[in-house]
């Protein structure tokens, strides 16, 4: 990476993080263990959607960054291996609905907000050992849509003000 791309993911992983921060911080998004906006990733996914020579690539070290540092700061170590789980099939999945074109930014984010969901109760069941948690898989589902819907809002708000400029 050249220098210019290093300083482009480093302020937008910097900008998640605080984003992440932010929310933890908002009392009301915290009544339902798991369930939150995830205004962190706006930021990755404005990365993906961002005009650059490796988007996938700048995408992918902004959540990296942002998964490891909020997770290590924010939920200890099982906190931060069930957002990496999340964090990486997400991607993945956005990811590939990017390089489709198939999907707009609304379709890539509720996709990655049920993949990310779905790679923590995934990792959680394993690491537990507890399949009693699918009941509540499947209310974490019906959250992502609404949440995966704001983050995509936000960001395409943010793409298109960039478009001007």
């Amino acid at each position: 990476m050249r220098s210019k791309q290093i300083t482009r993911c480093a302020i937008l992983a910097a900008v998640a993080i605080l984003l992440g921060w932010i929310e933890r911080m908002l009392p009301v998004f915290s009544a339902m263990p798991g369930v939150k906006i995830g205004l962190g990733n706006i930021v990755v996914l404005l990365a993906l959607f961002m005009k650059g020579e490796h988007p996938y690539r700048e995408s992918l070290m902004v959540m990296l960054v942002k998964v490891t540092v909020t997770g290590l700061l924010f939920s200890g170590m099982t906190g931060f291996v069930y957002s990496l789980c999340g964090g990486v099939l997400s991607w993945v999945a956005m990811a590939f609905l990017r390089k489709s074109n198939k999907c707009s930014v609304f379709g890539v984010s509720v996709a990655g907000a049920a993949l990310h969901v779905s790679g923590q109760m995934l990792c959680a069941m394993l690491w537990l050992g507890a399949n009693s948690l699918l009941w509540y898989w499947s209310v974490l589902l019906l959250c992502c849509i609404p949440s995966g819907l704001m983050v995509a809002f936000l960001c395409n708000g943010i793409l298109k003000k960039m478009i001007k400029y």
